[in-house]
């Protein structure tokens, strides 16, 4: 077992889960409420970039899990292994974002805070179609 802290963060969201899932991997919704561009959705073993252009940042990320409706895991930053999951609540979905490979408490706290930020925005699209602006509002001066 790693020393290494783990990053947890979750929300209900009132959507299918399939519907969550949808948000995470097609780009045309996630642009919406986390990052401004993708090279492609995201599938089994898809490699692409995201863009942030609010921060001028791109990273290649790695699909190493994809169960439609149900868990999606990719590698990226630093070799970092994050992993969506899309629980059924009732009619809803309990989204859980686990992070894993984070090398200090500074940084845990930061990828805390960010993918906080990541589920409120989703949450406040895809219930009631408001693109919040969260992520990069978050450092305006950057």
């Amino acid at each position: 077992m790693s020393d290494m802290p783990v990053m947890e963060v979750a929300m209900l969201i009132r959507v299918s889960p399939e519907t969550a899932f949808q948000a995470m991997a097609d780009p045309e919704e996630t642009v919406k409420f986390w990052f401004t561009e993708s090279t492609g959705p995201l599938g089994p073993e898809a490699a692409v970039e995201w863009t942030w252009g609010m921060y001028g940042v791109t990273v290649p990320v790695t699909v190493t899990d994809f169960q439609r409706g149900e868990r999606l895991a990719f590698v990226w930053r630093e070799g970092r292994t994050t992993e969506f999951t899309f629980e059924p609540n009732g009619p809803h979905t309990f989204v859980q974002v686990r992070e894993d490979g984070i090398a200090s408490a500074e940084d845990l706290m930061e990828t805390t805070e960010g993918f906080t930020l990541v589920l409120a925005g989703m949450k406040a699209y895809l219930e009631q179609d408001v693109e919040l602006g969260l992520v990069g509002d978050r450092h305006p001066d950057w």
